[in-house]
């Protein structure tokens, strides 16, 4: 779950998940989760729309990365055998995963390892970009798909439902913290030491007047009958 979930985004989840008892949930596996920093610090939201209700019901909630970090309960690559098998083992019942699919080379590959996670009758979540800035990290390919884009990397599964949630606009974020404007014109006349982060702050412009959007679907494996 990287630092550019957007508020609606979270909001889109919460709802699911209180929809759904704590039978239906099981354990959550939170792939790509990033750090706890990253949770309730840098878009502290996410924490308070999503995990902190969960932990308030008792939902077991396990974030896995790549990378070691606080916050980050098990390290682990889903395109490694060995790593897919340790999730696999977790045998939770709702797989989420934010803001992954657009940082890796290929999405389909990475799509169809996360299906395997999902239990029959359990459910993924998947969210993504649909209309935002270039924000490598390390990369980004601009993946950017709607609804029947994103599931149809899902063969697997069937959609439970999908919506594209919108965010602000640049000139919103600049209304609602002023203190965003000097900054954002600094990281655009002064090129970061990493050429794709400076790339990032000048693409941003492009939404000054749109919106940013996030592509959100639920996804289920049917139950062996």
């Amino acid at each position: 779950m990287e630092d550019d979930v957007l508020v609606s985004e979270a909001k889109w989840l919460s709802a699911y998940f209180a929809q759904r008892d704590n039978d239906a949930l099981g354990t959550v596996l939170n792939i790509g989760s990033s750090t706890a920093d990253v949770r309730t610090r840098i878009q502290p939201f996410v924490d308070e729309q999503i995990f902190r209700p969960l932990a308030r019901r008792g939902v077991p909630v396990v974030h896995t990365d790549i990378k070691a970090a606080a916050g980050v309960d098990i390290v682990a690559d889903i395109m490694n055998d060995d790593d897919l098998e340790r999730l696999r083992r977790l045998k939770a019942k709702t797989i989420l995963c934010s803001n992954m699919l657009e940082h890796v080379p290929s999405p389909l590959p990475m799509a169809e390892r996360l299906a395997t996670l999902v239990p029959p009758g359990g459910v993924l979540l998947v969210t993504v970009p649909n209309s935002y800035p270039y924000h490598p990290d390390p990369i980004d390919t601009l993946l950017r798909p709607d609804i029947e884009q994103l599931s149809s990397l899902f063969r697997q599964l069937k959609l439970l439902d999908g919506r594209i949630v919108e965010g602000p606009t640049v000139a919103q974020e600049l209304v609602n913290d002023p203190l965003l404007l000097p900054r954002r014109v600094v990281r655009t006349i002064i090129p970061f030491p990493k050429f794709g982060f400076w790339l990032s702050a000048l693409d941003r412009w492009r939404w000054l007047f749109r919106h940013y959007k996030a592509t959100c679907i639920a996804l289920w494996r049917p139950a062996i009958s």
